[in-house]
């Protein structure tokens, strides 16, 4: 997570330093913090909570999958 976190920094900090007045610069400096302590749907924002459910439950998913014994597996002992 905390690759994913430094990964959206550095974009926001290109995005940032490339923004054409300081008047952009500044919302995308607290753009992070716009919506607190009101959640992002709320706000009329994209709130991606639930998209991000779905990827996890499909991963575990995938693992819990791939994870079982196939039907040529010897039983221990």
């Amino acid at each position: 997570m905390i690759v994913v976190q430094q990964a959206l920094f550095w974009f926001r900090d290109q995005a940032i330093a490339s923004a054409a007045d300081d008047a952009v610069r500044a919302q995308l400096r607290f753009f992070n913090l716009l919506t607190l302590p009101v959640p992002p749907a709320e706000s009329r924002l994209i709130d991606l909570g639930p998209v991000t459910a779905v990827w996890w439950i499909a991963v575990i998913g995938l693992l819990a999958w791939k994870r079982r014994p196939g039907p040529d597996a010897q039983p221990a002992g």
